[in-house]
């Protein structure tokens, strides 16, 4: 049903961090315009995609509020994101599209309609928040809109859609050599193993491995030939891919 679209790391200072993703050898896309930006993208050429952002621990108070408008599990999810350290914090999971007809290239959404899929996961015991709209103006002044909703318990991946206008860029190179995500290896707590994998069944990229906590432990990425510097990561952990070596 669902496939892996975005891995988010929490940093504290989102300016800094674009600065050394660059030493890294990594091309950042800017969330919004640099001086008011909270969010930059790393893109790869294939598999999902990278978000770092930054959320101050004050945000964590408004997580009563936010649960009474948009569901209690929107505000727990902005409690664990608001409280969370740097590092890999959280997974989402957007629509398959499969390929119908005679044309290869003929790709069609399945349920993209998110009302469709609350209703089929709730079927599945997994309670959810109300469907949050939201947009970003990019620094060229596009204004991007997209929809999500937060998972009940906290560790299981979050439903969003696409981005509207679709944000992959046509052309991307990443000076360390990087070309696409490989897996996400990720540690799930025994209680909620089989919700877990309730919504990532099939998914290519995602590894689950039994744990006593949920947590992403790490990316693999292709196409980098050696190990990244850790102090320009901000608590993200890249692995080589098995392509590389």
């Amino acid at each position: 049903m669902f496939k892996c679209c975005q891995i988010i790391c929490r940093v504290k200072n989102i300016k800094e961090v674009v600065g050394d993703l660059e030493k890294a050898g990594f091309s950042v896309q800017w969330g919004s315009v640099p001086q008011k930006a909270k969010n930059a993208f790393l893109w790869f050429e294939h598999g999902p995609f990278i978000e770092f952002f930054s959320i101050s621990p004050r945000w964590a108070y408004l997580s009563v509020p936010i649960g009474l408008f948009y569901g209690k599990a929107a505000g727990k999810r902005l409690a664990y994101w608001a409280r969370h350290p740097e590092g890999w914090c959280d997974i989402a999971l957007e629509p398959k599209k499969e390929k119908r007809g005679d044309n290869p290239d003929q790709c069609v959404a399945i349920q993209n309609d998110l009302e469709s899929i609350k209703a089929a996961v709730t079927r599945a015991g997994i309670p959810t928040s109300r469907i949050i709209q939201g947009q970003r103006t990019r620094p060229d002044g596009l204004k991007v809109k997209f929809s999500f909703m937060a998972t009940e318990p906290i560790g299981l991946p979050f439903l969003a859609s696409p981005y509207d206008p679709p944000q992959h860029p046509e052309k991307i190179e990443h000076p360390n050599g990087a070309t696409g995500i490989e897996w996400v290896k990720v540690a799930v707590e025994e209680t909620h193993y089989d919700q877990f994998i309730t919504l990532t069944q099939k998914d290519k990229w995602i590894k689950p491995e039994l744990a006593s906590q949920t947590r992403v432990l790490e990316v693999g990425l292709s196409g980098i030939k050696s190990e990244l510097d850790a102090k320009y990561l901000h608590g993200a952990v890249f692995a080589v891919g098995s392509d590389n070596k």
